[in-house]
């Protein structure tokens, strides 16, 4: 569970990536102890998203706990500091800086991105978005890192960042991936799912599914997040569902587009029962139920996207930002 679920990226998962990458690098090495008050004093964020983080790295294999003595750094011997305890805190709080930040600006920016990559492709001025939300370049490109997962933006050398448009080849390409790995990852998460999550889940959803169409378009994603990322997670396999990272495409695409001024809400719902027959079959512990159930909501769900996606395409009367430049206009 996450302490915001409205951000992306949410904030536990900016602190826990950062943390990874300065322990890749070298500027957390090998060896190295700290403490859950030190970190949360150089992240200057709360204390949920701080544990949320450390139990995530945990999980990653990158760090250990130490009982009352806080962590210690896991993997080869570092590269910066020949000292293991030797930890330039200057240096983590630069890198964690703004780490409260991203829920001001991440979902607007995802947004912008994915209604972008909707109208074509794009090429990204850092610099312009940096003045135009009143950040600072570096903390920027860290952003762009984090929505560069989703698989609709792309880091090219001299060029920089590019919007990658959301076409209908990418979409197949995008449901080809979660078809491949969903079901089977489910199927594996089945008989790991606490029983006490999965019924919260199911009362989600059934309250959503009776006050609909009075719904928001949060309250949707959570319940999107809730099956296809949070339980996805219990299979144990962080090679699979970060390979999942890459088509999130989709389910962006769901969260910014459905119940939007493009695409309304209907009189049918837009996956809720499908969803809840899904539950059902992994209160049942019954894997092979869940891995075609979740495969056939799949192969709907592909077609539905599609057809907001053309009627997305068609409605929206949209100026793109002054930092986006259509990739066309530059030939």
């Amino acid at each position: 569970m996450t302490d915001n679920r409205s951000g992306s990226p949410r904030r536990y998962e900016f602190i826990a990536d950062r943390l990874g990458e300065m322990i890749s690098s070298g500027v957390l090495p090998a060896g190295a102890r700290f403490t859950e008050s030190r970190l949360l004093a150089a992240a200057n964020t709360g204390r949920t998203p701080v544990r949320a983080a450390l139990q995530l790295l945990q999980q990653r294999g990158q760090i250990d706990a130490l009982g009352r003595n806080g962590f210690v750094v896991l993997g080869e011997v570092g590269t910066r500091d020949s000292d293991p305890d030797a930890i330039d805190w200057l240096d983590i709080e630069a890198n964690l800086g703004g780490a409260d930040a991203t829920d001001a600006v991440a979902d607007v920016i995802e947004s912008q991105i994915l209604l972008l990559a909707v109208k074509g492709c794009w090429r990204l001025n850092v610099s312009a978005m940096g003045i135009a939300f009143n950040l600072k370049r570096s903390f920027v490109e860290t952003l762009l890192r984090h929505h560069e997962a989703s698989g609709l933006l792309a880091a090219q050398d001299r060029i920089g960042w590019t919007v990658l448009e959301l076409d209908e080849k990418r979409l197949d390409e995008i449901f080809f991936v979660r078809r491949c790995l969903e079901p089977n990852l489910l199927a594996e998460a089945v008989i790991h799912i606490p029983l006490e999550l999965l019924q919260q889940t199911i009362a989600d959803h059934e309250t959503a599914l009776k006050r609909y169409p009075d719904v928001t378009a949060s309250e949707l994603d959570q319940l999107e997040t809730a099956l296809h990322e949070t339980l996805l997670a219990y299979a144990g396999n962080s090679v699979g569902c970060a390979a999942l990272k890459r088509a999130r495409g989709s389910l962006l695409f769901s969260k910014h587009i459905l119940a939007s001024q493009y695409v309304p809400l209907g009189i049918e719902e837009p996956f809720i029962v499908e969803h809840i027959s899904i539950l059902e079959a992994i209160r049942r512990r019954n894997s092979e139920e869940c891995r075609l159930r979740l495969q056939a909501h799949l192969i709907k769900s592909k077609s539905k996207v599609a057809a907001r996606l053309a009627v997305c395409r068609e409605a929206m009367n949209w100026s793109p930002p002054e930092y986006a430049r259509k990739l066309s206009d530059d030939r």
